[in-house]
């Protein structure tokens, strides 16, 4: 009887760094820099920082654990090793691809709104062609698909240094207007500063589905806790950065009141239609539902190959790993 075939050790740290940022910028920077701004005013870099805070204390947990425990099935191997139940890391290996697939399926939605604004084409055609490329690319291969992920991220990537960039001149302003942006120890103030740290929590998410692929990273005891701390430090950054352009370009009543805060800053500060900032989001639609769809595949693999679920589902293609 032939041995079962094992996925392919085809990322290196650099690779699985750009993956996790990927997925952790993501579209939701995108949006929620207008909701954070909505809540905390002219504070939201200081709610920014209450979510590095706060996602700081999981995200450590996540980088020991993935060094300690290498698998594709993820958290629930971590639930097995610490509470000895088969039935409950079932329960939340299923529960976390179902919720990956969900995600997929909303953030495919999303995609095709926005392409309706472009073309004419009928919604459920363009849905069916975006979900079976993507599924195409995964199938393709782990180093494919990761090396297409790594291009998209570096063009959301482009798009905040994007916005940083029309936002020097903004930026230049920082040393009169500072007083503005330093909260006074008043209660109300840091509790709007908290709610809105809760909001931009979201904005972090990311890193934990960085653990599935851990059987195609080479050595992850290594670089698993260099990835997962890099790309935190990079998106804290990066939101750091762009929320403060973004209040002072526009006020958090106007951030508050466009759906595309973006694209609002790109046509104040340049006067031109924010179109490029637009595909930008688009595109960061795309590889967020791509990770996904990664990671649903790896968490259905990683628990069945213990017997939790049929060993079909476990089968690793002989050619492409």
């Amino acid at each position: 009887m032939a041995e079962p075939q094992q996925l392919l050790r085809k990322i290196t740290m650099p690779m699985l760094l750009f993956y996790g940022l990927g997925n952790i910028l993501g579209a939701g920077i995108y949006v929620l820099i207008a909701e954070v701004a909505n809540t905390s005013g002219m504070y939201a870099p200081f709610s920014f920082l209450v979510a590095l805070i706060i996602v700081s204390f999981t995200a450590l947990s996540y980088a020991e654990l993935a060094s300690r425990f290498p698998d594709a099935a993820g958290v629930a191997l971590y639930v097995k090793e610490g509470l000895g139940s088969s039935r409950l890391s079932t329960l939340v290996g299923l529960t976390i691809a179902v919720a990956g697939l969900i995600s997929a399926a909303t953030i495919a939605r999303g995609f095709v709104g926005y392409l309706s604004e472009l073309t004419m084409l009928p919604e459920w055609i363009g849905l069916c062609a975006l979900i079976a490329t993507l599924a195409l690319i995964a199938i393709w291969g782990i180093g494919q698909s990761v090396t297409i992920a790594v291009a998209l991220t570096f063009i959301e990537i482009a798009g905040l240094l994007l916005i940083l960039w029309i936002g020097l001149p903004a930026l230049s302003t920082l040393p009169e207007r500072a007083v503005e942006l330093l909260p006074p120890l008043e209660f109300d103030l840091w509790h709007s500063i908290a709610l809105g740290g809760f909001l931009a929590f979201y904005a972090f998410l990311g890193f934990e589905d960085m653990v599935n692929i851990a059987e195609e990273v080479k050595e992850p005891a290594k670089a698993y806790p260099k990835a997962i701390l890099l790309s935190l430090i990079i998106a804290t950054l990066l939101y750091l950065s762009v929320s403060l352009v973004s209040v002072l370009l526009l006020t958090p009543q106007q951030l508050a009141t466009t759906e595309a805060p973006f694209a609002a800053i790109y046509e104040h500060a340049t006067g031109r239609e924010g179109t490029l900032i637009t595909i930008i989001g688009i595109l960061a639609i795309i590889n967020g539902a791509l990770i996904q769809i990664i990671m649903a595949s790896r968490m259905i693999y990683g628990i069945s190959k213990r017997g939790w679920l049929p060993s079909i589902l476990a089968h690793v293609n002989s050619r492409t790993k």
